[in-house]
């Protein structure tokens, strides 16, 4: 279960090295899960819009889940 809030670079997915990125990403996705009824995404490149949610809470959520640790907050 642990392996879902992991980023990419700390699975060895992307060739990136760990940083206060890394946090932001794991911090990101316990709220997705928590904004979405605790349930994941399917997938974990490009993260799904949650309906039930702000259009700016999912800018947010997007951004600090972001696939590529450059792209995170």
């Amino acid at each position: 279960m642990t392996e879902l809030f992991s980023e990419p670079e700390q699975l060895k997915r992307i060739a990136e090295p760990l940083s206060n990125r890394s946090d932001i990403y794991s911090l990101g996705m316990t709220l997705y899960v928590l904004a979405n009824d605790k349930r994941f995404p399917d997938q974990h490149d490009v993260l799904p819009e949650i309906e039930e949610i702000s259009v700016e809470l999912n800018a947010i959520l997007r951004k600090a889940c972001s696939y590529y640790p450059g792209n995170r907050y």
